[in-house]
């Protein structure tokens, strides 16, 4: 009895060695394929970006269609499928078409720390004769972000 537990516990002996060294051949190989990541300057990163930037000059077109973006503030009068007729604050009324893409139209709401929380609403849901923050492209006279206050 004595002699089969001996053979018995040799033979378990020799099988944990032997799963522990596959284990650790298995480490040593993993950690090997490892692949350092290069170092990389920043600073040629950095001056390469601007070069890219400074090459592209602003056209004429875009240009144009940045100075004709404006910011108003004043309140919906009359909501339509296609158009927004607004009362702005210094007496002028605009009647601005409203794109079907690209228009956004966002409640800003005064959290308890003090914080404001800017929430995504549809057309439908924007409020007339509330106080609101409208930009806008003059050259074609369309809505491109109505902010509720």
């Amino acid at each position: 009895m004595k002699k089969k537990n001996k053979n018995n516990f040799r033979a378990s002996l020799i099988v944990i060695v032997g799963v522990l060294a596959f284990i650790m051949v298995i480490l040593i190989i993993y950690k090997k394929k490892q692949v350092v990541s290069p170092v990389i300057n920043p600073i040629k990163e950095e001056t390469q970006i601007k070069k890219d930037t400074d090459i592209v000059p602003l056209t004429e077109e875009k240009k144009a269609q940045l100075q004709a973006i404006r910011n108003v503030s004043g309140k919906i009068v009359s909501i339509k499928a296609e158009t927004i007729n607004i009362a702005v604050d210094n007496g002028e009324k605009l009647t601005l078409k409203i794109p079907e893409q690209g228009a956004n139209f966002i409640k800003e709401t005064v959290q308890a720390d003090g914080s404001f929380l800017d929430e995504k609403i549809e057309l439908t849901k924007v409020p007339k004769n509330k106080q609101i923050d409208i930009q806008y492209n003059s050259a074609k006279n369309e809505v491109m972000l109505i902010v509720v206050k």
